[in-house]
């Protein structure tokens, strides 16, 4: 093993739930924000970031690019609607992000609620850990949902953590 301390290039891959449940109590201005405050992080020209979209189905949005803003530019446009298969589209982020040779991360965006999907949190947890891709969860959970959202989110906490990653409750921008 090798340990060693020094600035390198990051892969992130967003993955953005635009189910129909984001568009209830501001779910979805809370997450275009927090994905601004994580795209600022990120060293424009260095690190690249890609941005997938989620409903039922999983579709790419913005390739990688190195310009993080323009991630920002394609989310401004993001419609809210369908059903939520939040665990199936986990996989294809973290398949999405495989091949890069820098650090990588699949950052969810999400209110946390799953109506569709066909694995199960232990298959996703696997399958992540296995390629070696930390998953964090950022649960978008205004103040009049943050009882239930704490209480439903164990699942998601459980899952990032056995990646390596883990889960954030977020009800204001601050957060």
């Amino acid at each position: 093993s090798s340990f060693w301390f020094e600035p390198s290039a990051a892969s992130v891959v967003v993955l953005f739930d635009r189910s129909g449940s984001m568009r209830l109590s501001n779910k979805i201005e809370i997450a275009q924000n927090a994905t601004s405050q994580l795209l600022g992080w990120l060293d424009a020209g260095v690190d690249q970031v890609s941005l997938l979209g989620f409903d039922r189905d999983v579709s790419r949005l913005a390739p990688f690019v190195a310009v993080p803003g323009r991630v920002m530019e394609d989310l401004a446009h993001v419609e809210a609607f369908g059903t939520t298969a939040l665990l199936d589209a986990m996989p294809v982020a973290a398949r999405e992000i495989t091949e890069r040779r820098t650090r990588r991360a699949v950052v969810v965006l999400t209110d946390g609620l799953d109506t569709a999907s066909r694995w199960t949190p232990t298959e996703v947890s696997r399958f992540a850990a296995g390629i070696d891709v930390p998953v964090y969860v950022l649960i978008a959970a205004p103040a009049v949902d943050r009882d239930r959202v704490v209480a439903q989110s164990a699942m998601l906490t459980d899952l990032a953590r056995r990646t390596g990653g883990e889960a954030f409750i977020l009800t204001t921008p601050a957060d």
